[in-house]
């Protein structure tokens, strides 16, 4: 890991590599092995200064202040960093990153927003895409979009009217998942601690890509399809659903589960209600249900219409939920 931070670090990837390797940075930001690295960094700006580093890179010899070096290197995983040691909701930037738009290089402010369980929040980007953010959700964007495409980073759900820019694609990152739109309306939902993945698409169209152990996946995604992604077992799955039926978590706090599981069926609930809700065996944690509530119902209401089934039980002990199998 040290050599590849270090290439990067010094300028000797081509852009391509550099830049799957800057987002491989944001990704990984929680890796303690790479927090060490960054401080020794940090260490060696400390002893250098200003002095500038010394490489090769495309038969030429090049000279970049070493702070600004660094800045471009490691600005979002620290924003990161220093996002999650704040416990605030709202980061106001910290630190900018350096970026190239029309061979210019130019600052770019990052925020990080976090929701707190129980709520949602909204916001509206620098281009007018509008964002609706589900309980427990994170993420990071610019204050304004300077580069040929408008990216933002999420670990969470979030409902999207993007603004109409050919010329500027829209791309949400998440893990091993991402989404590209022109213009459109889409729910989202890739939160880091849940099994599935899902997109689910109103209107426009939007190409999601999969990154699994199996290999790169796209689809191509119509109004009325819904793809869900298995982190586990690397299946993708395209079902459909009716776009004028739906609705979103905005919409009297709606939930739709279409096949999931039992697992991220609970998370979603503890990230609805605040509560804590613990399956208590393997095979109800696979079972799948297929349920919809678009009424506000109480979650003891939502646990008592998917028991109605038989296939499991429900038990309050101490204020937590505990959920048995029954077949």
């Amino acid at each position: 890991m040290k050599d590849r931070f270090h290439r990067y670090y010094f300028g000797e990837m081509g852009p391509e590599e550099a830049e799957e390797y800057r987002l491989w940075l944001i990704e990984h930001e929680d890796d303690p092995e790479l927090e060490k690295i960054m401080a020794e960094a940090f260490a060696e700006i400390s002893e250098l200064g200003t002095a500038a580093p010394d490489a090769r890179r495309g038969g030429r010899k090049w000279l970049v202040p070493l702070a600004a070096v660094l800045l471009l290197c490691l600005c979002l995983p620290l924003s990161f960093l220093l996002g999650r040691k704040s416990g605030k909701d709202v980061l106001e930037p910290v630190v900018a990153e350096l970026t190239r738009s029309k061979g210019q290089l130019e600052s770019v402010e990052w925020i990080e927003k976090r929701v707190p369980v129980g709520t949602t929040d909204t916001l509206l980007l620098s281009d007018g895409s509008q964002l609706f953010l589900n309980s427990g959700s994170r993420i990071t964007y610019p204050k304004d979009f300077v580069s040929s495409r408008r990216e933002i980073f999420i670990d969470g759900e979030v409902y999207a009217r993007v603004a109409h820019d050919p010329e500027h694609p829209f791309l949400i990152r998440s893990g091993d998942s991402r989404v590209q739109v022109l213009g459109t309306t889409f729910n989202f939902k890739a939160y880091g601690e849940d099994r599935c993945v899902e997109c689910l698409l109103m209107e426009g169209s939007v190409k999601m890509t999969i990154d699994s152990e199996k290999g790169p996946r796209e689809v191509l995604m119509k109004p009325g399809n819904i793809v869900q992604y298995d982190r586990r077992s690397g299946k993708v799955s395209i079902g459909d659903f009716q776009p004028a039926t739906f609705r979103s978590f905005l919409d009297g706090k709606s939930l739709h589960f279409y096949n999931l599981t039992m697992e991220d069926i609970a998370s979603e609930l503890e990230r609805r209600f605040g509560v804590r809700i613990v399956v208590m065996d393997r095979k109800l944690s696979h079972t799948r249900f297929f349920a919809i509530f678009n009424n506000n119902e109480s979650l003891d209401r939502i646990l008592q219409a998917m028991s109605a089934g038989g296939r499991m039980s429900v038990r309050r002990v101490d204020g937590d939920y505990r959920l048995y199998s029954t077949k």
